[in-house]
């Protein structure tokens, strides 16, 4: 059992630091991965981290890879064995949003050309890094993160402590730092209809709502969430 008590991790009762450092899998040749794990343990650390990117084991809708299969780099499960063989733990990343100058922050090719409905709206795309702008709260988005989850949790939990090594799990990755660099907001129909029933559950009539932003609506589908700065 992990718990986070008075300020430190316990595992299995045990008080413990955690220390960890980034080890990117799927960018290091399977057989160098003993190598720089056990060099990762000769520097001091017990953990490593990594993301693991959607777009990189769903290469194509609804084909997925954790064994390498298609590629060596993708033998997830592998590496996985690896770590808990050579006595370290493990903190996945698992998405869908896992940014590490990811193309496309690591949401797949596929899903962004078939479905351009999981798009965002009212941002044109500037020539920033991180542009994917996407609509979090779009069904069909959804959608595919609950089938991309629907297969990478139950490894997951396979491989969690004590079974595996796995003792901490990460979502998405800097997920609104791609926001805040666009400076952009979602304008889509979806967004739009949550925003105005947010007003309406806070101040529950139009007069105050009127009162508090100085403005004359006469029906909460008027509303329309405020432009995003320059």
């Amino acid at each position: 059992m992990i718990e986070l008590r008075n300020s430190h991790f316990e595992i299995d009762g045990t008080p413990s630091f955690i220390y960890s450092g980034e080890m990117h899998y799927f960018r290091i040749s399977p057989k160098l991965w003993t190598t720089h794990l056990r060099r990762a343990k000769e520097a001091g650390l017990n953990t490593v981290s990594s993301y693991i990117p959607w777009n990189w084991h769903e290469p194509s809708e609804g084909t997925f890879d954790f064994t390498g299969a298609t590629h060596p780099q993708r033998n997830l499960v592998g590496f996985l064995k690896k770590v808990r063989e050579e006595g370290m733990k493990f903190i996945a990343r698992i998405g869908p949003v896992s940014n590490a100058e990811l193309t496309d922050e690591g949401v797949p090719g596929w899903l962004l050309k078939n479905y351009p409905e999981v798009y965002t709206s009212g941002k044109e795309v500037t020539n920033l890094p991180h542009v994917t702008l996407l609509c979090y709260l779009s069904d069909t988005y959804q959608r595919y993160v609950g089938k991309w989850y629907d297969r990478v949790l139950p490894l997951i939990r396979e491989n969690q402590w004590p079974q595996g090594g796995i003792i901490l799990v990460q979502l998405d990755n800097e997920i609104g730092m791609i926001r805040w660099l666009n400076k952009a907001a979602d304008y889509t129909p979806k967004a739009q209809a949550l925003y105005r029933e947010f007003l309406a559950e806070r101040y529950g009539s139009l007069e105050p709502l009127n009162k508090a932003y100085k403005t004359a609506y006469k029906q909460f589908t008027d509303i329309m969430q405020p432009l995003s700065g320059n």
